[in-house]
């Protein structure tokens, strides 16, 4: 099994769902291994807003705002077949952080790439953060999530690699909860 984006679906004929915007990217998730009908293992990182993590409670087929659905490997095979007839001019492979985050990255991204020419990036190693607070979709200052980005931080410096950081999702949309994320942010960082 694995999970692609709910766009990604539609676009390969996987759902029947109707779209205004067709994209141009196909986004594979290698997150999830059945094994007896249970989950193998969740992503180690605890981040409140994926429901991956290790510390969730809430439903697997969502990433954010995403409807991540995971289908076989063989109907996924069958899909491939016609990425450049849909206009998928790229594939984007993602992974989550556990024990054998690489074996299955590296396993999944030479299955697919034994299936098509289209060129394919994989989305496993820290870039750049988004910054922000939140669980459930309720957006909170980032002082609430304050124990948490420390921590997110701590692994973040272990990577040895210079990352820019973004505060998004600001409570509220408010300007002045921005500063306010930001004084914070700044404390967390230095």
């Amino acid at each position: 099994m694995m999970r692609v984006s709910a766009g990604t679906a539609v676009a390969l004929k996987l759902l029947n769902w109707k779209m205004q915007e067709y994209p141009t990217t196909a986004y594979f998730l290698q997150t999830v291994d059945y094994e007896d009908g249970k989950y193998e293992e969740s992503c180690l990182m605890g981040c409140k807003f994926c429901p991956l993590s290790s510390s969730s409670m809430g439903t697997r087929d969502r990433l954010s705002r995403i409807i991540w659905p995971a289908f076989p490997r063989k109907t996924l095979e069958r899909a491939l077949l016609h990425v450049h007839e849909v206009g998928i001019r790229r594939i984007c492979l993602q992974g989550t952080r556990r024990k054998e985050s690489m074996n299955a990255l590296t396993t999944a991204l030479s299955w697919i790439s034994s299936r098509v020419s289209t060129p394919v990036s994989v989305s496993a190693w820290l870039e750049n953060i988004h910054v922000f607070y939140w669980e459930s979709h309720e957006r909170y200052p980032l002082q609430e999530g304050k124990v948490d980005w420390e921590e997110y931080c701590r692994v973040i410096n272990e990577s040895g690699s210079v990352h820019y950081m973004l505060l998004e999702f600001v409570q509220n949309d408010d300007p002045e909860q921005f500063f306010e994320d930001a004084e914070r942010l700044k404390e967390i960082i230095s």
